[in-house]
């Protein structure tokens, strides 16, 4: 992971090179920041020209527990991108041949998480945390509403 110095995040790349220049992008498959420079062959290079990127910006203001997912398999150094529904469990390639081989139903984490999006309680926890929201902001005003009255 880039190194990340109070609000600075670093390009990987470059400090690998031993250089320092502050990453204006993240990508979470390579799990590094990425200069402009680096990012011009981030965009055209094979092995990363599908990757999606986020800004430092959006990066930095994602919940530790987001920004901690793990997205390369830490036993293969491969992108997570296989799910085994066996073992409740996200793999990479490698993972599959040598501990999932006899699986049935090793499916894409892309198609996965399409489908929690598509079913009815991932609608159904999204309205719920709407109506939260909506009484949070009800309660709050009535709040200020009676100090401004006890005033």
């Amino acid at each position: 992971m880039a190194m990340i110095t109070e609000s600075k995040i670093y390009c990987g790349p470059c400090e690998s090179q031993h250089s320092t220049n502050v990453a204006e992008r993240w990508c979470p498959n390579c799990d590094e920041g990425l200069c402009s420079k680096c990012m011009e062959y981030h965009k055209v290079s094979k092995s990363s020209r599908m990757h999606k990127t986020i800004t430092i910006e959006n990066f930095t203001t994602l919940p530790d527990f987001v920004r901690n997912i793990d997205h390369v398999c830490s036993n293969h150094e491969n992108a997570l991108d296989l799910y085994c529904s066996v073992h409740e469990k996200v793999c990479c390639m490698d993972c599959i041949s040598a501990e999932h081989s006899e699986c049935p139903g090793i499916t894409s984490l892309t198609k996965v998480v399409q489908g929690v999006k598509e079913s009815a309680f991932y609608h159904s926890v999204v309205k719920n945390i709407e109506d939260l929201t909506e009484f949070a902001t009800k309660l709050q005003t009535n709040r200020k509403n009676n100090v401004a009255k006890l005033q």
